[in-house]
């Protein structure tokens, strides 16, 4: 241990915090470009398996994580670490979170071959408008997970996660949006057969930024019981404008 009580334990989960978050991203990127491709009818396939490889490193990164935070004693964590200790059993179900995302983006990714019906060009471009909000959010994302590990490395953090919270949410009542004009124009439009699995594959979407928002707020639990990490309250789902500070 060094003299400022740093044994690794933070740098290493902090390093592999930042690489698993940057492959959820591309995973999501890969998603997103797969949709592109396939209503451009262009090539898609190749995306396809991008995204499953992409999440085959994930669930590599997720098992990583859970052996160094679960595997752990208290005197590996180090002062450094020690906010991570107090914080191990909401952690683990923010990661356990985490790695959702990458599932869901896998599914959705297949769920694309299950496209076989014409579609139009308006109804398609809504569906990869839902995959470009995937990025989005998935980016935000990236950014919570980065502030929180480097806020809870250290005792006088006061950096703030509330942004990208609130920024999470709002793509996803946007794609909620997205979802049901999709949905209502598969099962109105006479020259698509196979509207139900137009919805399976809207919904689909949809849920990995649902899986998104479900981390960031699993984020926003640890954040709130920390002091010097301004974000929204985790029990207002709902929450207005505005930084909620909590009680000092």
């Amino acid at each position: 241990m060094s003299p400022n009580g740093d044994t690794g334990f933070a740098s290493e989960l902090i390093a592999i915090t930042t690489e698993y978050a940057d492959r959820i991203e591309q995973s999501v990127a890969f998603l997103h470009e797969a949709y592109e491709g396939y209503g451009n009818n262009g090539p898609y396939h190749g995306a396809i398996e991008r995204v499953r490889a992409a999440e085959s490193e994930c669930d590599r990164y997720h098992r990583r994580v859970r052996y160094l935070l679960a595997g752990a004693e208290p005197g590996d964590f180090g002062l450094l670490g020690s906010r991570f200790y107090m914080n191990r059993t909401h952690l683990l179900g923010m990661y356990d979170s985490l790695d959702e995302v990458a599932n869901r983006a896998e599914e959705a990714a297949s769920n694309l071959t299950t496209m076989h019906s014409p579609h139009s060009e308006e109804l398609f471009e809504r569906l990869t408008r839902l995959a470009a909000a995937s990025v989005r959010a998935a980016g935000e994302l990236r950014e919570a997970l980065a502030t929180l590990t480097r806020c809870l490395r250290t005792t006088n953090a006061s950096e703030t996660i509330d942004g990208h919270i609130r920024t999470v949410r709002e793509i996803e009542s946007e794609a909620d949006t997205l979802r049901n004009e999709v949905v209502s124009a598969a099962f109105n439009d006479p020259e698509i057969d196979d509207p139900l699995v137009v919805r399976a594959i809207a919904r689909s979407l949809d849920d990995v930024i649902n899986a998104i928002e479900d981390t960031t707020d699993r984020i926003a639990v640890v954040a709130s019981v920390e002091p010097g990490i301004p974000v929204v309250d985790p029990d207002d789902l709902s929450a207005g404008d505005g930084e909620a500070q909590r009680p000092s």
